[in-house]
């Protein structure tokens, strides 16, 4: 995981390198928190729960000196992405084994980057409350599919979808504050594509059986807290 925040990093500091050259105020920092994962298979839910994980990412946005009402923002993190899928117990396996009822996972590890804008409305003197909208490009570096063996051909590594999001920031102090925000990020792409399969080995009971098309998408309800940091740029007028 620390490679893949170093990498995020890069990038928004990178953002910042290009923003720098236009020498404008502008806003930067880290935020993290948990995260609850869903999918939907073939565009409905299935018999599947949520999938409690975590994200973390570094952002950069725009800031206005005098009113901060509007910003664009650049966001790069690491986020785990999926679902935990409940199987009923009652079963049993190759050998007349039971099979007690059990939650399985399927886990992406995404890195993702969004691009997108804000909205934001004074609540008191050090307080403003925001809407966001962006657009998001994931691309997953790690899975754990468990139960769901047979499904590696299927994943897709690169998805988009878009981030919808609101919250609060907090000024502490003229250019240190906290961020607190709730979004939620579906993906219009497919996480998982398997086309109907025949012949296919059952991990419970052994028996081959045809798998029918399996199509998934990522769902994200995400709750973040960060420290933001302000770098404010002031002209002076020089009348000399």
């Amino acid at each position: 995981m620390k490679k893949l925040l170093t990498s995020s990093l890069y990038i928004v500091l990178l953002g910042l390198m290009v923003h720098d050259l236009s020498a404008q105020s502008y806003a930067f920092g880290l935020k993290l928190g948990p995260s609850a994962g869903y999918q939907l298979w073939d565009g409905r839910p299935r018999n599947n729960s949520l999938l409690f994980r975590y994200h973390a990412a570094a952002f950069i946005e725009t800031h206005d000196n005098v009113s901060d009402a509007y910003s664009l923002f650049l966001q790069a993190g690491y986020h785990v992405r999926g679902s935990a899928v409940r199987f009923p117990g009652g079963r049993t396996d190759a050998d007349n084994i039971a099979i007690p009822a059990f939650t399985s996972a399927l886990q992406f590890e995404n890195i993702s980057v969004v691009v997108g804008a804000k909205q934001k409305f004074d609540l008191d003197t050090d307080k403003k409350w925001f809407y966001s909208l962006g657009i998001r490009g994931d691309y997953t570096v790690n899975y754990n599919l468990q139960s769901f063996q047979g499904f590696e051909g299927g994943i897709r590594p690169f998805n988009y979808g878009i981030n919808v999001g609101g919250g609060v920031e907090w000024a502490l102090q003229e250019l240190i504050g906290l961020t607190f925000e709730l979004t939620i990020s579906p993906d219009f792409s497919r996480q998982i594509y398997v086309p109907p399969l025949q012949n296919f080995p059952d991990p419970f009971t052994g028996n081959l059986r045809t798998l029918p098309e399996q199509n998934i998408r990522n769902a994200t309800v995400e709750l973040s807290v960060g420290l933001r940091f302000l770098r404010k740029i002031e002209y002076i007028e020089d009348y000399w």
